[in-house]
């Protein structure tokens, strides 16, 4: 093996996880839904082979979706040259090219990939994220807060896609996939008042210093954001404001059921 090797390097770690590895496990579950009725999602997605399986899966009829994260839609192995982020960019599965970031965003644009996730993942980065041997490195991005602005600034801001395709895969979507969109996903009566209030006409630059994750590390240091999320709303009330305030305590929740 690489490791056996002596290849701790972030190359090698890519190696072991490469577009092959990828596309072939997806091609084995395209086999599966073949043979049962069961729907099967791909979580994650990072290649253009990978696209390509899941759109020949759903242009054959099968129950077959996917998604993928936004480190998938910004980075590329380039971003591992750079020591400051490179460790935080640690994934499973990890960045690729450019030709499958675009192909991704494309596939996300036109339909292919339902929604956008974060696999939210923090760890303490002195600890976890500072080892000189790759494979030791933690893998995992706390990405929850990052999601919305990144997909509103990267996305809709930049062409990418348009406003109603970003508020499908940032809310509808989820929700109809889980269940959950006779209450939840849009704005009609009788659901839910969930919604966040953002500034468009407002940049960011991302610092780590500045997350709410107890894990406060992310490759997106230093990028700017060109919209900003004001206030969350939960059921209407106000659960998360930019001047770290909330209207409502620990409690709040209640539990969801799918229809």
């Amino acid at each position: 093996s690489l490791q056996k090797a002596g290849r701790n390097d972030w190359k090698a770690y890519c190696q072991s996880r490469d577009t092959l590895a990828e596309a072939s496990a997806i091609a084995v579950l395209r086999e599966i839904a073949r043979q049962i009725e069961l729907p099967i999602h791909i979580v994650h997605l990072s290649s253009a082979r990978g696209v390509d399986i899941v759109r020949a899966a759903q242009q054959e009829g099968l129950r077959f979706t996917a998604e993928t994260c936004p480190h998938y839609l910004q980075f590329t192995q380039d971003d591992f040259v750079n020591p400051s982020i490179s460790a935080h960019l640690k994934t499973a599965p990890p960045v690729k090219t450019e030709t499958d970031r675009e192909a991704l965003w494309s596939a996300l644009a036109h339909g292919t990939l339902s929604f956008v996730t974060t696999d939210h993942a923090g760890c303490d980065p002195q600890k976890e994220k500072s080892s000189a041997n790759f494979w030791e490195v933690y893998g995992g991005i706390p990405g929850v807060e990052h999601r919305v602005p990144f997909i509103i600034s990267a996305g809709f801001k930049s062409g990418r896609l348009s406003l109603g395709r970003a508020i499908e895969v940032l809310c509808t979507k989820p929700a109809q996939f889980f269940g959950l969109s006779h209450r939840k996903g849009s704005l009609e009566i009788g659901k839910d008042a969930d919604f966040a209030l953002l500034n468009l006409w407002q940049s960011e630059i991302v610092a780590a210093i500045n997350m709410h994750s107890k894990g406060k590390y992310t490759p997106f240091e230093g990028r700017t954001f060109d919209a900003v999320v004001e206030k969350t709303f939960l059921r209407g009330n106000i659960i998360a404001d930019r001047d770290g305030g909330a209207e409502v305590k620990i409690g709040y929740g209640q539990w969801l059921s799918r229809k």
